[in-house]
């Protein structure tokens, strides 16, 4: 049985809310990241808040727009996505509204969609996709960093791999513990009934490097890798077209 629990995706969340978010006082920019058609993630970005007294804008349609924040991509991004360094403002986001990316002077750039599992689907007036998500492994590291502080890992328990970040689509159930495994690493223990696509790994140990967590085969070496995304859901880097997550289901 797909193993189900509460959950609402780090980034989902973020992107569901990012104006309230982002406007509330105190706000700082948030970091995401940015994938091509591929769903390889390419580079990353901030959002950061509209400035204190921010008017509101008008659109290159003449239709009025909210306050805009601004768009402040990595060095790297311009060669990989070269009409990103004139998108200067992003507005949206919240309440089912998509996300935009503006020129200078208030004209549409690219429009984000939500489609599940805390994605967001762009598309450009001209033609051609990308892909936008919290930066995870950012998003994370506190969260990884207070675990550490207060005594342990925070990983040892019963863990799934899973398609659906809900638990659906199950891969196989695995266990995590603290004490050192075959492979020189904490042990990690497939159960019975896995997917081939899992028990071809030989999956036998883990390891957690700040926001990052990986699983290794009986060799040592490292077969996936994982981001957090919110709580006891993590999800592969790349993400690519078909997530794959990996979710606490029991200490």
């Amino acid at each position: 049985m797909p193993v189900t629990i509460p959950f609402r995706p780090a980034a989902a969340t973020a992107l569901a809310f990012l104006a309230l978010v982002l406007m509330a006082s105190g706000a700082s920019a948030q970091r995401f990241t940015l994938a091509g058609a591929d769903g390889i993630v390419v580079c990353g970005l901030a959002l950061e808040p509209p400035a204190p007294g921010a008017q509101p804008l008008t659109g290159a349609d003449g239709n009025p727009l909210p306050p805009a924040g601004k768009v402040t991509p990595d060095a790297e991004c311009a060669a990989k996505f070269t009409t990103l360094p004139q998108m200067t403002q992003w507005v949206g986001g919240e309440d089912g509204v998509p996300l935009q990316f503006l020129g200078s002077e208030g004209q549409l750039m690219i429009e984000f969609q939500d489609i599940g599992d805390g994605i967001r689907v762009g598309r450009f007036p001209a033609g051609g996709i990308a892909y936008l998500a919290v930066d995870a492994a950012a998003a994370g590291s506190a969260d990884s960093a207070q675990a550490e502080d207060a005594g342990g890992s925070g990983i040892a328990g019963s863990w799934a791999f899973a398609r659906g970040a809900d638990g659906s689509d199950q891969l196989c159930e695995v266990n995590m513990s603290d004490e050192t495994g075959s492979s020189g690493l904490p042990a990690l223990a497939p159960q019975a009934g896995c997917s081939d696509a899992i028990t071809v790994l030989d999956l036998a140990g883990w390891k957690l490097d700040g926001g990052r967590l990986s699983v290794h085969d009986s060799s040592g070496k490292e077969r996936l890798s994982f981001s957090q995304q919110d709580g006891p859901v993590w999800i592969r880097d790349p993400a690519g077209s078909r997530p794959l997550f990996l979710i606490r289901t029991g200490e």
